[in-house]
């Protein structure tokens, strides 16, 4: 399996052990941010990807805040990573792992140098979305899921790479289009526009950038965009 790959499927194992522990999606997107960002600086080869994972999980509940128990965290991937076995009990192999895991977090923290703030997208698309549900028809509003859809494909975005490629203004201005673009909802004028709705929101951003990042979302439903065709 190529890195690329490890990392998307641990990524989702992130995802799957913080839905888990019952976490915050703010904490799942924070913690798969700082799993990326470790593996950008070193070599998988080196460490243990899951280790570094439930490492980043733990580290995310506390600096955003959460609740977010360390021995809830090991049990749960425990349980993810061995199916078929018996539930972790307080012995040895609990021990080592909790041991591993807090050894872990330090080396996280030192690899980022301490700057556990993360620039989430999801602040970014509840802004955006207020802004652009106010151009658009009430009814529209009213009967459809624009923001709903558009968080749902962000909360997916994160088992691809795109946080640690683009801004989270791209992202998140790029996932309202392609919720749009779902629903097959225009927003009016814009063609008659001086500027687009998107260059609005976001003025750096381009059309390739929201293709682009379309495109890697919806590959990771195994599927190409409908709004891209």
């Amino acid at each position: 399996m190529s890195e690329s790959k490890v990392h998307d499927e641990v990524s989702l194992f992130i995802r799957e052990a913080g839905l888990r522990v019952r976490t915050t999606v703010i904490v799942i997107a924070h913690a798969t941010t700082l799993y990326r960002k470790f593996f950008s600086i070193y070599s998988q080869e080196n460490y243990d990807v899951y280790t570094v994972a439930v490492a980043c999980l733990y580290l995310s509940g506390k600096v955003c805040e959460e609740s977010v128990r360390l021995r809830d965290v090991i049990n749960v991937s425990y349980k993810i990573l061995h199916p078929d076995k018996e539930a972790l009990q307080l012995d040895d192999t609990y021990w080592k792992l909790r041991e591993s895991v807090t050894k872990m977090e330090l080396q996280v923290l030192r690899a980022i140098e301490y700057e556990v703030d993360v620039d989430l997208p999801h602040n970014y698309l509840l802004y955006f979305a207020k802004s652009l549900l106010s151009w658009l028809p009430p009814g529209v509003v009213s009967r459809v899921p624009l923001v709903k859809t558009a968080w749902s494909l962000l909360q997916d975005s994160y088992v691809t790479d795109i946080c640690m490629k683009y801004p989270s203004q791209h992202i998140a201005v790029s996932l309202f289009y392609a919720s749009l673009c779902v629903h097959g909802i225009h927003v009016p004028l814009n063609e008659s526009a001086k500027v687009e709705w998107w260059s609005a929101l976001c003025e750096d951003i381009t059309m390739n950038d929201i293709k682009t990042i379309i495109r890697k979302v919806f590959r990771a439903y195994g599927r190409e965009s409908p709004c891209l065709n």
